[in-house]
C-alpha cells in the first residue's frame, strides 16, 4: 500500500506540482464544430486583414476598495486591518461598453441597467460612427460583436445595415477570441491598485485608466496582431479550447 501522501511528493519531486484547473467555457461537439468551421473560413486571413477590425465588449466591474493580492507579514506577526482584505457581500456594479482597434482603445460607455437591443441601438447611434470614422477614415473598418441576444436582435441587424457597417461573422461561446476581453482583464487588475469603494470613484478610475494608460495602446496593438496564431490553434485544436 502507497500512501497519497507519498504519491504526492514523488509527483512534486518530478515536477508533477498541484495546480488549479484553467477555468474555460463550456463546449459541446456542436459549438467546436462551429468553432473549427469560422476559423477555416478566416485561416487565410493575415495581421492587416485583423487590423481593419473594431472589437467590441460589455464587461461587469464592481465597486472595491483598493486591493492587493499579497501582504507582506512576517511568521508569528499579527494580522492587522493591512493584511486583510474586505470584500462586500453584495457590492454595487455596473457595466460597460468598450471597442478597441490595433490604434488603441476606442470610447467606452457606462451601461444603466441590463443591456438590451434598445440600449444597445442607443449606444451604437452616439459611438460607432465616430469610433469608426477616427480608426478608419478611409471607411475599410468591419465591426465585430459577440452573440450576445441584444447583439443579434433584427432591429439591430437593420441599424448596421442603414449605417453601411460591415458586421465580422462572429462564432458562438468563444471569449477566447474575443480580444477586448483579455484587455478588460488588465483593466481589472489595474482597478485592483485604485480606490473604487464607490461607484463614483469606479467611474472615473475606469476613464482614466482607459483613456490616460499608453501602455493600452500597446496591449491592442499586440492583441489584435495575435489573431492569426488564434485562428491556426483552433483549427489545430479541431475548434476546441485554445491558450488564450
Amino acid at each position: 500500500f502507497v500512501s497519497p501522501r507519498t504519491v504526492r511528493r514523488h509527483l512534486f519531486n518530478s515536477g508533477r506540482i498541484a495546480r488549479r484547473p484553467v477555468k474555460k467555457q463550456f463546449l459541446t461537439d456542436r459549438m467546436k464544430e462551429q468553432r473549427l468551421a469560422w476559423a477555416h473560413i478566416y485561416e487565410s486571413w493575415i495581421k492587416e486583414d485583423w487590423r481593419q477590425v473594431l472589437f467590441t465588449d460589455e464587461s461587469q466591474f464592481y465597486v472595491q476598495g483598493q486591493r492587493s493580492q499579497y501582504v507582506r507579514r512576517s511568521r508569528n506577526e499579527d494580522i492587522t486591518a493591512q493584511h486583510i482584505d474586505q470584500i462586500k457581500k453584495h457590492p454595487q456594479k455596473r457595466m460597460y461598453w468598450g471597442c478597441m482597434t490595433y490604434q488603441g482603445v476606442g470610447s467606452i460607455s457606462p451601461i444603466y441597467g441590463n443591456m438590451n437591443a434598445l440600449k444597445y441601438m442607443e449606444l451604437l447611434k452616439g459611438k460607432i460612427q465616430n469610433d469608426f470614422n477616427e480608426a478608419f477614415p478611409t471607411g475599410t473598418g468591419i465591426y465585430q460583436h459577440d452573440l450576445a441576444p441584444c447583439h443579434r436582435a433584427k432591429k439591430v441587424k437593420k441599424l448596421f445595415l442603414e449605417k453601411g457597417v460591415r458586421v465580422l461573422d462572429w462564432p458562438g461561446n468563444s471569449p477566447d477570441l474575443t480580444l477586448i476581453e483579455n484587455l478588460w482583464a488588465i483593466m481589472k487588475r489595474e482597478l485592483q491598485k485604485t480606490d473604487c469603494s464607490t461607484i463614483e470613484k469606479l467611474n472615473q478610475a475606469i476613464i482614466d485608466i482607459w483613456y490616460d494608460d499608453t501602455k493600452l495602446n500597446q496591449h491592442c496593438a499586440n492583441l489584435i496582431d495575435s489573431m492569426p496564431k488564434r485562428v491556426k490553434q483552433l483549427i489545430l485544436e479541431e475548434g476546441g479550447h485554445i491558450k488564450y
